[in-house]
């Protein structure tokens, strides 16, 4: 008797039959079987990897921020925990804003550690961090700063200091993502979408 199976189950066997054919090595086989299934932690090991590719063996000459969403602050936070733990993987150093409740200043301090006069001095601290170090900023739920500025633009100019480092003729060696919730992608779609790669 045939035993019924989805069609996730389905496409799930023939890839592992395909992978088998082609990796005969078992140790191979179960690394790409287990990352072409797509479970959460590979989804986005999968991101990581191609933004941090792109950005920095392709020869681009404007790096992408990657901007992760999604729909409430417990799916933004099991997000969060995934990236922390592919980026361990990866052995670069980076660095957690948990901006929700904090302002501009009180998020860039939490990167660098220093006090600031005005959101002018920490931005130009901020971008000599981008341009100088090899981090991977990673900052969340900046939609829930207290940010007084119209928070699209503030992270636009953010954004920016990577994008345009070309222009100075530098190439940038860190990376930048935000983790934040859909609507505020939408909200800030046109000061952003051309310099971000998206995933949910």
């Amino acid at each position: 008797m045939s035993k019924n199976i989805s069609f996730e189950e389905y496409r799930e066997q023939v890839l592992s039959e395909q992978i088998s054919k082609l990796m005969p090595d078992s140790k191979v086989q179960k690394e790409l079987d287990d990352f072409y299934v797509f479970s959460s932690d590979n989804k986005y090991k999968l991101f990581l990897s191609s933004l941090f590719y792109n950005n920095h063996f392709r020869g681009i000459k404007s790096p992408l921020t990657g901007f992760l969403f999604g729909f409430d602050s417990l799916h933004l936070e099991s997000i969060l925990i995934a990236v922390k733990s592919e980026l361990k993987k990866t052995g670069r150093d980076f660095h957690i804003v948990e901006a929700a409740g904090k302002s501009y200043i009180d998020c860039i301090k939490s990167i660098t550690g220093n006090n600031y006069r005005s959101s002018h001095d920490a931005f130009l601290e901020l971008k000599e961090v981008l341009l100088t170090t090899d981090k991977v900023i990673v900052i969340k739920e900046f939609s829930k700063s207290k940010s007084r500025n119209y928070k699209p633009l503030s992270i636009r100019s953010i954004i920016k200091v990577l994008h345009d480092a070309h222009f100075n003729d530098i190439s940038p060696l860190s990376d930048l993502i935000f983790i934040d919730h859909a609507e505020f992608l939408q909200k800030a779609w046109n000061d952003i979408g051309a310099y971000i790669r998206i995933e949910m």
